[in-house]
């Protein structure tokens, strides 16, 4: 079993969040870039002792330096995680949820100032972010309140989208993970209710792969190996150039998988317990990020060039107690980054925390000396 948090137990976390930046249809070509060093945005959250008590702070990371966004002072009642990271000119927008002692609501950053995505008394929660032009896309979720009575509150988790703060919800989806902008076009990726069954013993129905293009349902995607019963899960993140439509995901009982052009592309090396998390296209070569089995023996980093793995390492040794993900991918001219998180299981004191790999060498992020997660991944031209 993953453990996706060693150190504290992360509350209420949306299944298949995205790791969501700025999309761009094409990386700027190696010309344009020659001359330009790029600047490094990663989401993700610290791990902090408030007041005595373990907690969690969102932050993102910029070349290296830490910025909290999160509490840091009331009390471990207020945890807070940063889940997508966008950036636009000179403006940095992270998306990601606060914590209280109640319940937990979506917030968007922009430049470091909190912005509330939901009523006060409405739990929900931002899982990633997309800018284009003067407008924010933020995905995410809405717990509507379904029965409130002596056992407690009941909640009906429905997916949404919030444009420049006003939220949308589409029909019949399961999950609203990715946005991307292409011109005048909005792609959106996630699930749409289905038949499908989790496994054979017909456990989890209800959900299949699919994407909308301005508002218009795309047919729900196939999974490699699909014979009908079986559901292709969630478009995890969703990217569009001038070749074409690509979609990452997986399927519950086939190996993680792309689609190119609603074509599934089953990933190589990779297993059933493997996982994706984003993809980026540049002309035709097509970039994932995510986890697999190395040798078979343990969780690690990955990504994938045109369905090539390269794993990668980090400080920690490759064996059963080491777990592995990477969370985001980024293009820039020829480079290729990746933000992830990398620890060793089971022991009472951190070992790992945050990293940024630059094409394969990896670079630890600092933290408050209990450990990082990171969760996305922008790359932009210095000013």
């Amino acid at each position: 079993m993953k453990i996706k948090n060693l150190f504290i137990i992360t509350l209420g976390l949306a299944l298949f969040s995205a790791s969501c930046k700025k999309d761009k249809a094409t990386a700027p070509s190696n010309k344009d870039l020659a001359n330009k060093p790029a600047d490094v945005y990663v989401s993700g959250y610290v791990n902090m002792n408030i007041n005595g008590s373990s907690s969690q702070a969102a932050a993102y990371w910029k070349n290296g330096v830490l910025t909290i966004l999160g509490d840091t002072t009331s009390s471990a009642s207020f945890i807070s995680l940063a889940r997508g990271i966008a950036v636009s000119g000179s403006d940095v927008y992270v998306a990601g949820v606060v914590y209280t002692q109640n319940y937990g609501y979506a917030v968007m950053w922009k430049n470091g100032v909190p912005i509330k995505l939901s009523l006060d008394s409405t739990a929900s929660e931002a899982t990633g972010i997309t800018v284009s032009g003067n407008d924010v896309y933020v995905t995410g979720f809405i717990h509507d309140v379904v029965v409130q009575n002596g056992n407690g509150t009941q909640y009906s988790s429905n997916p949404v989208y919030w444009k420049n703060g006003i939220p949308y919800k589409i029909p019949n989806a399961t999950a609203i993970n990715s946005i991307f902008v292409n011109g005048s076009d909005v792609y959106i990726g996630g699930a749409v209710k289905s038949g499908h069954k989790y496994n054979d013993t017909g456990y989890g129905m209800g959900s299949k792969a699919a994407y909308w293009k301005n508002g218009s349902s795309i047919d729900s995607l196939n999974s490699v190996a699909d014979d009908g019963p079986y559901y292709s899960s969630a478009i995890s993140h969703i990217t569009v150039n001038s070749t074409g439509v690509y979609a990452v995901g997986a399927s519950q009982i086939y190996p993680p998988e792309m689609w190119i052009n609603d074509t599934p592309v089953a990933l190589s090396g990779g297993t059933t317990s493997s996982t994706t998390t984003a993809i980026m296209a540049n002309g035709t070569d097509v970039y994932v990020s995510g986890s697999t089995f190395y040798n078979g023996n343990d969780w690690v980093s990955a990504y994938w060039k045109n369905n090539v793995p390269t794993f990668l390492q980090t400080d920690l040794p490759i064996n059963a107690t080491v777990y592995s993900e990477a969370d985001g991918i980024a293009l820039y001219g020829s480079d290729v980054y990746v933000a992830g998180t990398a620890y060793v299981q089971f022991v009472a004191t951190p070992t790992g925390g945050a990293y940024v790999w630059k094409n394969a060498v990896y670079t630890k992020l600092p933290d408050r000396g209990k450990g990082a997660f990171a969760t996305s991944i922008a790359v932009a031209p210095q000013p």
